[in-house]
């Protein structure tokens, strides 16, 4: 009927919709985690291979400096971090 709300039991998360109970959104969540968190852990690897090798990274006609990449080791670091640690 419309404008009528049905009761959504209480082992249902009702901002998820019917039908999706927490061990699936609790699943999902660890996936995400783990899978950004070996992603960021990646990107921060190429950044210190970059730094450790000497790589020019150009983008255009602008070259980016190595220090650029020391800010992204640290940041995506922590990124990388986190991820892994809400995986477990």
């Amino acid at each position: 009927m419309l404008g009528v709300k049905e009761r959504v039991p209480d082992n249902r998360l009702p901002s998820l919709g019917a039908g999706v109970d927490e061990a699936e959104v609790a699943m999902s969540r660890y996936v995400y985690s783990l899978i950004a968190g070996i992603r960021f852990l990646l990107i921060t690897l190429c950044h210190l291979l970059r730094i450790m090798l000497g790589v020019t990274f150009v983008v255009g006609e602008i070259s980016v400096p190595r220090w650029a990449s020391g800010a992204a080791v640290i940041f995506r670091g922590f990124l990388a971090y986190e991820g892994l640690r809400l995986a477990r």
